[in-house]
């Protein structure tokens, strides 16, 4: 679907559906989160492919009654909120190309159901990133989401620096533990490396105050076997909370 861009938080949500196939997919997201109970309180507009889709000046030119309507979670309207008004995502890609389970798939079909259910692993292996959803700004996430976002890049800096080319990402991260992890050197990579773990652990220890890390990890995303099976295949994984977008991979190896 096509997520049209809004001029506020609280204007209606609209968006287009298309249909396309895997060997002419458009370069797309696909959106991994927590529907909650189920119940669907909240709409989508649905604008006509021959319509004049809104732009962030004139998302009011037309009234939502005026258009199809398609039910959806409160959980997933918050997501789609936010996500509209990122403009971390890409400036250049409005309207965002997102696929989402609970519009994409005709819930109330099941034969269709049971047939995407089967090709979810090429829907998010295939999307160009996958944007984990994991709820508003709250106990302190944006803290947490800075602190992660700048250990991400020191890791990545000094890990790259220190082994240079022919790694993947994990096997970076593990030799430059194995190499560096008890050292005496006193300047170096041994040192460099000593200086990260050091500011690792500080950074680590602060987060703990007032259960902020351990709020962050343990939100309803992190609960659920599903969603993170969905994004462990993806290319790239971005985490979302509240207006904080960062990238997952460099980070998430850090708790395991």
């Amino acid at each position: 679907l096509k997520l049209f861009p809004a001029s506020k938080y609280s204007d209606p949500l609209r968006c287009q559906l298309f249909t396309v196939n895997f060997s002419r997919a458009p370069r797309y997201r696909a959106l991994s989160y927590v529907w909650g109970d189920g119940t669907k309180t909240h709409n989508l507009c649905i604008i006509n492919e021959n319509q004049t889709p809104p732009t962030r000046k004139r998302a009011k030119s037309s009234s939502p009654e005026r258009h199809p309507q398609i039910p959806i979670t409160s959980s997933l309207t918050t997501a789609l909120r936010h996500l509209r008004s990122l403009p971390t995502i890409d400036p250049d890609a409005i309207p965002i190309i997102i696929w989402i389970d609970q519009i994409c798939i005709n819930q109330l079909d099941n034969n269709e159901k049971s047939h995407q259910v089967q090709l979810m692993g090429q829907i998010y292996s295939r999307a160009m990133e996958v944007l984990v959803w994991l709820g508003p700004a709250a106990d302190g996430s944006d803290e947490v989401m800075d602190a992660l976002g700048g250990l991400a890049r020191e890791w990545a800096e000094t890990v790259e620096k220190v082994l240079g080319g022919g790694y993947e990402w994990t096997g970076h991260v593990h030799e430059f533990m194995r190499q560096h992890w008890w050292t005496e050197e006193e300047k170096g990579p041994g040192q460099e490396a000593q200086n990260l773990f050091a500011r690792t652990l500080r950074t680590v220890i602060k987060l703990q105050d007032k259960n902020r890390l351990k709020k962050w990890y343990t939100r309803a995303w992190f609960t659920r076997i599903w969603t993170i099976q969905n994004s462990v295949s993806a290319r790239t994984r971005s985490s979302c909370a509240g207006a904080r977008l960062r990238t997952i991979r460099p980070w998430v190896w850090l708790f395991d």
